[in-house]
């Protein structure tokens, strides 16, 4: 036996779950309490993971990420048994990705309002086409043979019906019906991983999703038909990029290049430690080193910033059916604190980028700006805080409206 998970305690209930955030620097958990009229973040905890447990948002050791999850959700869940407590589940990395595909179905009986069954019709029409036909194009792109590639979750972003934006489908009429569908996906070795340590530590994976999805979606607005941005989450292995088009349009391109990098910089220009140089990082970001410290730390880091600019670049011309970019850039993750990050994407030519019509207004976002979840634990007001809340809202998301959310969690 592992670990002794299941001393005496009382017993779990089904009024809360665990948000856990697998990042490659910190393994973040969120307990919360879940009701009819909504969630509330409880408590959170963080633990750092070693440098060998992940890279570039994979998993790379998974004993000692076994180790640490099992950490997090003691510590969350204090006098409660684990066994059987619901977790959603965030992941990341340059192979786990997703696409929007707009999937249309004609009605032959448009003046007859859709009932319950007719649209579980459509839905069942809508799912299995989309796992065919965007596999085949997600392994191509990331040049992952497609029976490796495993599907994550479908959520639908968007509904029309004869062109006209409607929130379900059940009680519409109309011919032509079109839905706009997040589909994600990731390589099946590493899914199976995930699930394999949940199984081991006993608790319920009941989702697992993509992280600038599940930010994007949880932001106040963004599911409004007037609502454009480009949500950026800087973690420590990966940055992780979120386009939002008009409320209904989801896509996310992720690229491993991220706090970690400026990190080993720092160490090897001032020659310390790794654990030394995350630090002095973090107290730079908050301006809390002497001024000569500070300076070091800047140029340590410049060259970093400069290729960090420019994949992200790169990444956005990944998005290939996009002639307009948003003129906002929203920030999170443990990266966005880092002011020459800010300084430089706000100061950037982006008028001479393509698809950029006007200078975009840069911002970093905080958990207070989410949509549908209460916040108990205070602390919960970082830019690393976004993506563990986000989650929360995604596992809500997804238990209320499961019609319009197909989860796949491997049962092995």
């Amino acid at each position: 036996m592992v670990f002794n998970l299941f001393r005496k305690k009382k017993e779990v209930t089904p009024n809360y779950f665990v948000a856990l955030d697998i990042g490659t620097e910190l393994l973040k958990g969120i307990l919360f309490s879940k009701s009819k009229v909504g969630i509330t973040a409880l408590r959170h905890f963080y633990l750092r993971q070693p440098k060998k447990a992940m890279q570039s948002g994979r998993i790379t050791d998974q004993e000692l990420v076994l180790y640490g999850a099992s950490a997090v959700l003691e510590k969350l869940l204090q006098d409660t048994v684990l066994k059987g407590t619901e977790v959603m589940l965030g992941i990341a990395g340059d192979l786990v990705n997703g696409v929007l595909v707009d999937v249309t179905y004609t009605r032959s009986n448009p003046s007859k309002a859709i009932d319950n069954k007719e649209e579980a019709e459509i839905l069942e029409y809508v799912y299995n086409k989309i796992v065919t036909e965007a596999k085949e194009n997600l392994s191509a792109r990331l040049k992952i043979e497609k029976e490796n590639l495993l599907v994550l979750h479908l959520g639908v972003v968007g509904i029309l019906i004869d062109g006209k934006p409607v929130y379900a489908l059940a009680d519409n009429k109309g011919r032509g019906v079109k839905l706009s569908i997040y589909a994600s996906f990731a390589p099946s070795d590493q899914v199976q991983m995930i699930v394999q340590i949940m199984k081991r530590l006993g608790v319920v994976p009941v989702g697992i999703v993509v992280q600038p999805y599940a930010v994007a979606r949880a932001y106040k607005g963004s599911r409004q038909e007037e609502f454009s941005a480009i949500f950026v989450d800087i973690g420590g292995g990966t940055t992780d990029i979120a386009l939002v088009q008009g409320g209904f349009s989801l896509q996310t391109r992720m690229y491993a290049y991220g706090g970690r990098i400026f990190t080993e910089s720092i160490a090897k220009t001032l020659q310390v430690s790794y654990e030394i140089a995350e630090d002095l990082k973090l107290k730079y970001s908050s301006s809390m080193l002497p001024v000569e410290t500070m300076i070091k730390v800047r140029e340590a880091i410049a060259e970093p910033v400069r290729i960090w600019i420019d994949s992200f670049k790169v990444a956005l011309e990944e998005f290939n059916d996009v002639t307009t970019f948003p003129d906002i850039i929203l920030l999170c993750g443990g990266g966005a604190m880092l002011p020459d990050l800010q300084d430089t994407l706000r100061n950037y030519a982006w008028t001479t980028v393509r698809g950029f019509m006007k200078h975009p207004k840069v911002m970093v976002i905080t958990p207070q700006q989410l949509e549908g979840v209460f916040l108990k634990d205070f602390e919960l007001n970082r830019p690393y805080d976004v993506t563990p809340v986000a989650l929360g809202r995604a596992y809500y998301d997804i238990m209320n409206n499961p019609k319009y959310n197909y989860v796949n969690v491997p049962k092995d």
